[in-house]
């Protein structure tokens, strides 16, 4: 048994997913494939890095509110001394002018 929305498996018993709350299938069907203009739109981008934990939480938050779908890599600041990589935000390429301008909008740079 799958669910048709989150695609997650259960074993048999199961009649909805407890996530979605919708009901079960017995098999998924295939998902069309992107045209290229839906994959170019749906392509993460890299649009800001910071070394500032605080700007990537207000980030986030905006982002969260905003309801974009986003990917900060290395958040966490994994390194150290001065080999420590920056926190990267990636966004999709629809997005990129929208979060450009909330950056630019809130000061950060």
């Amino acid at each position: 048994m799958f669910c048709p929305n989150c695609k997650a498996e259960y074993r048999p018993g199961f009649y909805e997913c407890p996530d979605c709350g919708v009901p079960l299938v017995y098999e998924l069907t295939p998902e069309q494939p992107l045209t290229p203009e839906e994959e170019d739109a749906s392509s993460l981008v890299e649009v800001f890095s910071t070394y500032n934990q605080a700007d990537v939480m207000l980030v986030k938050a905006f982002l969260d509110g905003e309801g974009i779908i986003y990917n900060f890599q290395g958040e966490l600041f994994s390194g150290s001394g001065v080999f420590i990589t920056p926190a990267t935000l990636y966004v999709a390429r629809a997005d990129i002018d929208r979060v450009r301008e909330m950056l630019d909008d809130h000061g950060i740079e």
